[in-house]
C-alpha cells in the first residue's frame, strides 16, 4: 500500500479521513435529509464520517466498504463488501442509500444502479455523486491530452490510494449516460446539483455532480393500467 497524504475531519471527538470535499459532504447530507428516516446504507463509507452524520440525522445506518479497518464509529454496523458484487441486502429492505464518490470506481455502474434499485423500498431515495467530467477544465484537458478531470493516466487515479483491493477512477460517466442508467434501473432523478468551485455552484465548474434519486411508488391505478396493456401487447406480437 502506498503512503498518501491525508486530510482529516474531527467531529464530536472522532477523527475521520476526508475522502471528499467539505462541500460534497454538506451537499450529500442536505440531499439525504429530504428522504424519510428509516434504514440507510452508506456505500463505500470510508472511515465513517457520513455514516456518523446520517445516524445523527435519524437514520439506522449500516456501512459498507471494502476496507473496513479504517471505519471509526464503533456503534454503527459495518460490512466488508466489494461493490462490484451484489449488495448484501434483501430486496426492498432499505429506505435510503448514500453512494458518495464510488460509482466511478466500479466495473459496471449500470449493474450497481440496478442493485441499488433492488434493495430500495418504493418511495426510498438515493444520493449518488461522481466526478463531473463536463467542466470547462475537463473539456480542455480532453482536447489537449485526451484525459478528463479526475480521470487521467497516473497511478494516483487508476489505483485506489487507500486499499489495494479497490480500483481507482475507471468509469467516467457523461451526464446523459448516467441519466439513462438511472432510468433503466427504474429510478427517477429528483435533482442534480454540483459542488462549489471558486464560490460558484455550476455544472461548468463543479468537480462533482450529485444526484438525488427516488424509487417512486407504483400506484394501484398504474398496476391496473399495466395489467390491461400487457395482454394487448402480447396479442399484437402474436398477430392476434
Amino acid at each position: 500500500m502506498r503512503e498518501v497524504a491525508k486530510n482529516y475531519i474531527v467531529h464530536n471527538g472522532e477523527r475521520f479521513h476526508e475522502r471528499a470535499s467539505p462541500d460534497a459532504y454538506q451537499l450529500a447530507l442536505q440531499l439525504m435529509s429530504r428522504f424519510g428516516r428509516g434504514r440507510a446504507i452508506d456505500l463505500a463509507a470510508g472511515s465513517g464520517y457520513t455514516s456518523r452524520r446520517l445516524a445523527e440525522l435519524g437514520f439506522a445506518v449500516t456501512a459498507y466498504d471494502i476496507f473496513t479497518d479504517q471505519f471509526v464509529p464503533r456503534d454503527i454496523p459495518t460490512k466488508k463488501a466489494d461493490l462490484n458484487q451484489r449488495i448484501d441486502e434483501p430486496d426492498a429492505s432499505v429506505d435510503a442509500v448514500l453512494a458518495l464518490e464510488v460509482i466511478e470506481h466500479l466495473e459496471n455502474p449500470r449493474a450497481f444502479l440496478r442493485d441499488i434499485a433492488r434493495v430500495l423500498r418504493e418511495g426510498g431515495g438515493l444520493v449518488l455523486s461522481t466526478p463531473n467530467i463536463v467542466t470547462f477544465g475537463s473539456k480542455l484537458r480532453f482536447a489537449f491530452r485526451e484525459e478528463l478531470e479526475l480521470f487521467f493516466n497516473d497511478v494516483t487515479r487508476t489505483r485506489d490510494s487507500i486499499c489495494a483491493e479497490a480500483s481507482g477512477h475507471i468509469s467516467p460517466l457523461l451526464p446523459w449516460l448516467l441519466e439513462i442508467f438511472v432510468q433503466d434501473a427504474g429510478l427517477t432523478i429528483l435533482e442534480t446539483a454540483y459542488t462549489k468551485r471558486w464560490g460558484l455552484r455550476t455544472k461548468h465548474l463543479g468537480r462533482s455532480a450529485m444526484l438525488a434519486i427516488e424509487k417512486q411508488s407504483v400506484s394501484a391505478s398504474q398496476v391496473v393500467e399495466r395489467a390491461s396493456v400487457l395482454p394487448a401487447i402480447a396479442a399484437a406480437r402474436s398477430g392476434g
